[in-house]
């Protein structure tokens, strides 16, 4: 599992000043780890990006999308992420 986080979000719609968000990977607590990895267990879900509020460093969850869009993250954090996806299609 790979976490990124934006911390200057602002406003409803940021889409139009993406590239104003600053984005950094950060770590994700290990309860949350395997609370994600038992609901995808469960779900029979295989791929997916979760999204988090984070508050006082709790983790709140508002959704998951089985088609995330994580590329925008990547790139705005300066990370590389696509080799971890690759690999795992690739043991499939």
């Amino acid at each position: 599992m790979v976490a990124y986080c934006y911390d200057n979000y602002f406003g409803k719609d940021w889409h139009p000043q993406l590239r104003k968000l600053h984005v950094t990977k950060v770590n994700i607590p290990i309860d949350v780890k395997n609370s994600i990895l038992n609901f995808f267990k469960v779900a029979h879900i295989t791929f997916g990006t979760v999204d988090f509020i984070i508050k006082d460093d709790k983790w709140y969850f508002l959704e998951i999308n089985v088609n995330g869009d994580w590329a925008w993250l990547e790139n705005l954090a300066n990370t590389s992420f696509s080799h971890l996806l690759i690999a795992t299609l690739l043991e499939g």
